[in-house]
């Protein structure tokens, strides 16, 4: 039996991010734990959510570098794709493109065209810039590769799909947050936001103005009912789950362990976050007492990070 006595309970979200699993615990889920330690790493993301019951984006080439990537897309006549490098997160060094032919390159985002060369410079200026060059993935590196995947269409005609960050606490939902993107050609990108509980009732956390103009999607209560099984397969006390609807395709984006802005919410709001964080931590621990995640630890069999 595994005694959460001397675990203090969080009071805040924040403060849930920041505190590290019991040691009897990280010890049990030791498989799960080591996996995910590699959210930041998009091929390894992957495969844990194709495990856990999403769809993901087909994936074209991924771990070689930009030059020989777009070589890569150009052999397999791929036109319509997402570049991006296979570590790192917060959409940097993401580009959503089309390709036109005589080298030219249509960003469907910016609405641009850019020659391989303005391409190509443009994105290893932004890689330094950002940072990226020197991006660790629990310890390890992954300099200069990138990967490029098909492109999730949305179900809004020559938009950008929504993206719906769900917060969970295994197998519970608290919130999801809707995020639109919405880019102009003075470079310049709006953000649309609005937050829900998990019947869908639109509520106020303390962070970003609600735009009352979004609205759930139509088949909100069968992704819900998806997030919250994958959920499930994650044997953490939280995770942010990100999707995109592509039709009636649920697809995977991002899982991310300890997502920002924290400390934004508002005092009310965080102590709920709070509250879930402690009851999911409590029912990991009566499922491991009970022999309960072996199938779901089973998920993680394998060799974290996948190779690219």
């Amino acid at each position: 039996m595994i005694d959460l006595v001397p675990h203090v309970e969080v009071r805040t979200f924040h403060e849930a991010l920041e505190t590290s699993l019991p040691q009897q615990v990280a010890d049990r889920l030791r498989p799960a734990l080591r996996a995910l330690s590699f959210s930041e790493h998009k091929p390894t993301v992957k495969l844990i959510a194709q495990r856990i019951g999403f769809t993901v984006p087909e994936t074209f080439v991924s771990g070689h570098g930009l030059k020989e990537s777009l070589d890569a897309l150009a052999e397999r006549r791929a036109t319509r794709f997402c570049i991006k490098p296979v570590a790192g997160k917060n959409g940097h060094c993401v580009r959503l493109l089309e390709y036109r032919g005589n080298g030219a390159y249509f960003d469907l985002a910016w609405r641009k065209t850019f020659s391989r060369e303005e391409l190509v410079e443009n994105l290893e200026t932004e890689y330094v810039e950002r940072r990226i060059d020197r991006k660790r993935v629990a310890g390890r590196s992954f300099r200069g590769q990138w990967m490029a995947e098909e492109i999730v269409a949305g179900n809004r005609a020559d938009e950008l799909p929504d993206d719906f960050k769900f917060y969970t606490f295994y197998g519970e939902i608290v919130c999801v947050l809707q995020k639109r993107r919405i880019f102009s050609n003075s470079e310049k990108v709006t953000n649309l936001y609005r937050w829900y509980d998990a019947s869908w009732r639109p509520i106020h956390t303390g962070k970003y103005s609600p735009d009352p103009t979004l609205e759930p999607p139509q088949n909100a209560d069968t992704v819900t009912s998806l997030v919250r099984e994958a959920s499930r397969r994650l044997p953490i006390p939280f995770c942010r789950i990100d999707v995109y609807l592509d039709g009636s395709r649920v697809v995977a984006g991002e899982l991310t362990r300890k997502p920002g802005g924290a400390n934004k919410f508002s005092a009310t709001f965080s102590r709920t976050l709070a509250a879930a964080y402690n009851d999911a931590l409590r029912r990991i621990v009566q499922d491991i007492d009970a022999g309960n995640l072996d199938d779901i630890l089973s998920l993680y069999a394998f060799d974290a990070p996948v190779r690219s």
